[in-house]
């Protein structure tokens, strides 16, 4: 079987992505596989170095030289830098392009509570994600979901996507290119640490919807308790009750050392929670006059 293509992969969707590549039989038709690693996160890069040699594929670091031009095709899957000189570059990309062109598209859509995402591989383009569309593959979600199912099913919906493009590769087919309709397009903005702070006036659906979104393998929606940085990492809708004067983050009831904390509308039951420093349980909590802020 001759070799196609490279992969380029990082994240627990690249692994996923060689993973299925293996099973279906393609480890011959990769070229090369060059390895992304994170340092603030965890990257997947040493499972995917693992099977790289179970399975005799030819693998290099990012940080290694190489030429990408020679490679042929290239796949690019969890990438996070600029990739230049690649003359068939493909992209994996986590949403329904046109839709949420840009930065975290699973977590905004997810946020947005949408009903139906999926994954596109588009053809590299100058202007990110403006590429024209290969293939796309939508699934449905079931709210609430936590990030890490999603993100499994991201993963299942790429490795779909890139075992069809090198089994078309290998038939000779053409690979399609159609142009995205750009007056269709919306843009996701990229999230830093001011995003993860709980807003405790906003209604317990918004706040669980944000701690199942921002969830593992992302640091963890955080409030602060006291002056320390606190990570909420599972919660639980309560029935809400008449208060008299809503202070929203007050704990209203303390059961098992785990608390009840006041929202905007509604009340909700904070499960799991650590300090951000110490990596250390919350629970269980010893002063019921505590205030989440």
């Amino acid at each position: 079987m001759n070799k196609q293509a490279a992969l380029l992969l990082m994240t627990k969707k690249g692994c996923n992505v060689l993973k299925a590549l293996v099973e279906a039989g393609f480890s011959g038709s990769i070229s090369k596989v060059v390895i992304g690693k994170d340092e603030n996160q965890y990257d997947f890069s040493e499972e995917i170095k693992t099977i790289c040699e179970a399975n005799g594929i030819s693998y290099l670091l990012k940080g290694d030289s190489y030429s990408i031009e020679k490679f042929g095709y290239v796949i690019a899957i969890g990438w996070r830098w600029m990739i230049e000189d690649a003359k068939n570059l493909i992209v994996l990309h986590d949403s329904l392009l046109p839709k949420y062109r840009g930065f975290a598209p699973l977590v905004n859509a997810l946020l947005n509570k949408e009903e139906t995402i999926g994954a596109t591989a588009i053809w590299g383009s100058e202007k990110y994600d403006e590429g024209d569309i290969l293939l796309q593959k939508s699934f449905r979600v079931k709210h609430p979901i936590k990030i890490e199912n999603a993100i499994d099913l991201m993963g299942s919906c790429y490795a779909e996507i890139v075992c069809k493009i090198f089994q078309m590769i290998l038939d000779g087919q053409e690979l399609s290119r159609i142009p995205q309709k750009g007056e269709k397009a919306t843009y996701s903005l990229w999230r830093d640490e001011e995003d993860y702070h709980i807003d405790w006036t906003q209604s317990s659906e918004k706040i669980q919807l944000m701690v199942n979104t921002l969830g593992h393998p992302y640091k963890g929606a955080y409030t602060l308790l006291g002056n320390e940085k606190v990570r909420i990492l599972d919660v639980e809708i309560m029935e809400d009750v008449s208060i008299a004067r809503r202070d929203c983050g007050k704990v209203l009831f303390l059961a098992e050392g785990k608390p009840s904390v006041v929202c905007g509308t509604g009340v909700l039951k904070i499960q799991e929670a650590i300090y951000d420093e110490t990596q250390e349980s919350v629970f269980p909590l010893k002063v019921f006059r505590t205030r989440f802020r």
